[in-house]
Protein backbone atom coordinates (compact mmCIF):
# COMPACT_ATOMS: atom_id res chain seq x y z
CA UNK A 1 0.00 0.00 0.00
CA UNK A 2 1.39 3.17 -1.18
CA UNK A 3 0.92 6.53 1.02
CA UNK A 4 0.97 9.83 -0.47
CA UNK A 5 1.07 11.91 3.09
CA UNK A 6 4.43 11.12 3.94
CA UNK A 7 7.72 12.83 3.27
CA UNK A 8 10.67 9.98 2.64
CA UNK A 9 10.83 7.33 0.54
CA UNK A 10 11.42 3.87 1.56
CA UNK A 11 13.86 0.93 -0.15
CA UNK A 12 13.41 -2.43 1.53
CA UNK A 13 16.65 -4.61 1.82
CA UNK A 14 16.74 -8.09 2.65
CA UNK A 15 19.22 -8.47 4.69
CA UNK A 16 18.61 -11.50 6.68
CA UNK A 17 17.69 -15.05 4.87
CA UNK A 18 16.98 -17.97 6.43
CA UNK A 19 18.84 -20.75 4.08
CA UNK A 20 20.38 -23.42 5.54
CA UNK A 21 23.83 -23.87 4.77
CA UNK A 22 25.85 -26.87 3.06
CA UNK A 23 28.90 -28.28 3.99
CA UNK A 24 31.78 -29.67 2.62
CA UNK A 25 33.31 -33.01 3.08
CA UNK A 26 35.67 -31.50 5.71
CA UNK A 27 32.46 -29.45 7.46
CA UNK A 28 31.05 -32.23 7.95
CA UNK A 29 33.51 -33.90 9.38
CA UNK A 30 34.46 -31.43 11.74
CA UNK A 31 30.61 -31.15 12.71
CA UNK A 32 30.64 -34.56 13.88
CA UNK A 33 33.31 -34.14 16.13
CA UNK A 34 31.85 -31.16 17.92
CA UNK A 35 30.48 -31.58 21.55
CA UNK A 36 28.56 -27.72 22.02
CA UNK A 37 27.10 -26.38 19.29
CA UNK A 38 25.79 -22.74 19.38
CA UNK A 39 22.36 -21.94 17.83
CA UNK A 40 20.74 -18.42 17.76
CA UNK A 41 17.70 -19.05 15.62
CA UNK A 42 15.15 -21.84 15.22
CA UNK A 43 16.00 -21.90 11.49
CA UNK A 44 19.40 -22.99 12.58
CA UNK A 45 18.82 -25.14 14.64
CA UNK A 46 16.72 -27.40 12.16
CA UNK A 47 19.68 -26.73 9.47
CA UNK A 48 22.08 -28.48 11.50
CA UNK A 49 20.02 -31.48 12.06
CA UNK A 50 19.15 -31.20 8.60
CA UNK A 51 22.63 -31.83 7.35
CA UNK A 52 23.49 -34.35 10.24
CA UNK A 53 23.56 -38.14 8.97
CA UNK A 54 23.55 -39.51 12.54
CA UNK A 55 21.50 -38.53 15.41
CA UNK A 56 23.48 -37.96 18.29
CA UNK A 57 21.90 -37.52 21.66
CA UNK A 58 25.46 -36.42 23.48
CA UNK A 59 25.73 -32.98 21.73
CA UNK A 60 24.91 -30.25 23.67
CA UNK A 61 22.77 -27.20 22.42
CA UNK A 62 23.54 -23.47 24.06
CA UNK A 63 20.79 -21.70 22.70
CA UNK A 64 20.10 -18.22 22.47
CA UNK A 65 16.82 -18.01 24.01
CA UNK A 66 13.69 -19.99 24.99
CA UNK A 67 12.17 -20.08 21.50
CA UNK A 68 15.58 -21.89 20.25
CA UNK A 69 15.71 -23.92 23.19
CA UNK A 70 12.14 -25.35 21.91
CA UNK A 71 13.25 -25.91 18.85
CA UNK A 72 16.00 -28.36 20.71
CA UNK A 73 13.46 -30.55 21.50
CA UNK A 74 12.56 -31.87 18.36
CA UNK A 75 16.49 -33.02 18.03
CA UNK A 76 17.61 -33.32 21.83
CA UNK A 77 16.93 -34.10 24.84
CA UNK A 78 16.21 -31.29 27.66
CA UNK A 79 19.15 -31.93 29.72
CA UNK A 80 21.32 -31.29 26.87
CA UNK A 81 19.88 -28.04 26.14
CA UNK A 82 21.24 -24.82 27.90
CA UNK A 83 19.65 -21.25 26.94
CA UNK A 84 19.10 -18.05 29.29
CA UNK A 85 15.94 -18.09 31.20
CA UNK A 86 15.94 -14.80 32.89
CA UNK A 87 17.96 -12.28 30.48
CA UNK A 88 17.68 -13.59 26.42
CA UNK A 89 19.89 -11.94 24.43
CA UNK A 90 24.05 -11.94 23.83
CA UNK A 91 25.00 -11.87 27.50
CA UNK A 92 22.78 -14.53 28.29
CA UNK A 93 23.44 -16.60 25.84
CA UNK A 94 27.19 -16.61 26.57
CA UNK A 95 25.55 -18.17 30.34
CA UNK A 96 24.12 -20.99 28.67
CA UNK A 97 27.48 -21.26 26.77
CA UNK A 98 29.52 -21.59 29.96
CA UNK A 99 26.98 -24.08 31.58
CA UNK A 100 27.04 -26.33 28.87
CA UNK A 101 31.13 -25.78 28.62
CA UNK A 102 30.49 -27.04 32.18
CA UNK A 103 28.32 -29.58 31.77
CA UNK A 104 30.46 -31.44 29.21
CA UNK A 105 33.60 -31.00 31.66
CA UNK A 106 32.03 -33.27 34.39
CA UNK A 107 30.37 -35.51 31.94
CA UNK A 108 32.26 -39.36 32.10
Amino acid sequence: QQRNDVNFDVTRLNTYDTVTATWSQEEYTIASTVQIVCFGSPSAIHGWFSLKEEKDDNILAACIGETSAKACLEYLPSSNIFYPKDQPGISGWADAVQEAITTMKESP
